[in-house]
């Protein structure tokens, strides 16, 4: 197409017209490397979650998605902190109410808020049924002042196949 396009990373920078171009510029033989056309849609998509990954992984609330069966989808770096847990040990995991003995202390804070029935203190700060649905959890130990605001995920048919949780640790703020 003749427009010339830029690819930059840490420790270069590139410009050229089209993948063959790109290659032969970064000295490849573009035979051997996997190269998309621009308007590929996998290529945006990849490029669109990418951004998205980047986004909530550098927010400071946590987010917490899950599915209707309470598998883990996302758990980011700020949810990492707040809970103490690290996402490897949760993506990817069903939670349910039945919890081995031996987890259930390590998992508590996370428990509650995907289950806010087993909190000792909860203030609702939006209508019963109204999403977002926004509550303040209080812990004692550790000391955690949370507001939690859940948000329903719709597919495009319109039917909910999860929900995503944004926690603000709101301790510091309160005392």
């Amino acid at each position: 197409d003749g427009e010339w396009r830029e690819i930059q990373g840490k420790n270069f920078k590139y410009k050229f017209t089209d993948a063959a171009d790109l290659h032969t510029t970064m000295g490849r033989d573009p035979n051997q490397i996997e190269s998309r056309p621009f308007d590929d849609p996998y290529h945006r998509l990849s490029v669109e979650e990418s951004r998205l990954r980047t986004i909530v992984n550098s927010l400071s609330d946590g987010i917490v998605a899950y599915d209707n069966n309470y598998k883990i989808l996302v758990f980011n770096p700020a949810a990492e902190q707040i809970f103490n847990l690290d996402a490897k040990e949760v993506v990817g995991q069903l939670f349910t109410l039945k919890v081995k003995q031996d987890s259930a202390q390590r998992l508590k804070t996370l428990l509650t808020i995907l289950f806010p029935a087993l909190a000792q203190m909860i203030v609702r700060r939006s209508s019963p049924g109204a999403f977002p649905q926004i509550v303040d959890i209080s812990f004692d130990e550790p000391p955690l002042e949370l507001r939690v605001a859940t948000h329903k995920i719709i597919d495009r048919s319109g039917a909910t196949v999860g929900f995503i949780k944004l926690i603000h640790d709101r301790t510091r703020e309160l005392t």
